[in-house]
């Protein structure tokens, strides 16, 4: 299980956020940009990717396993396992779904406790 935090890049630093974002805004922006404007290599390779459930936008974002990752398939009726190849142009993927932004409440507004 990985964590991850979203930051803004400026001078090649980045930094925390110090103000909400639009999100829906940042989502509907990244769909529209290329799978190499949407990749970052860091200690990993990560992608991110955008899925629309329930006519709300989610980012996907994927890291790439290495190639000295064991990946296996499982065959569930015969319990035989075998090892995945990987191609050249291919990768495998551990996925996080980073949930959709929430509204912030005043604590005025919020439903009282029951």
């Amino acid at each position: 299980m990985g964590f991850y935090e979203i930051v803004s890049v400026g001078d090649g630093q980045a930094r925390r956020m110090s103000e909400p974002m639009d999100w829906d805004g940042m989502l509907s922006d990244l769909a529209q940009v290329e799978v190499s404007g949407r990749t970052v290599d860091a200690d990993a390779r990560l992608v991110g990717t955008l899925v629309t459930h329930d006519m709300q936008d989610h980012l996907l974002l994927h890291r790439v396993k290495g190639a000295g990752e064991w990946l296996s398939v499982l065959n569930y009726r015969t319990g035989a396992l075998r090892e995945l190849e990987e191609s050249a142009q291919e990768g495998y993927l551990d996925t996080s779904v980073t949930p959709p932004a929430r509204e912030e409440r005043h604590p005025e507004e919020r439903s009282p406790a029951v």
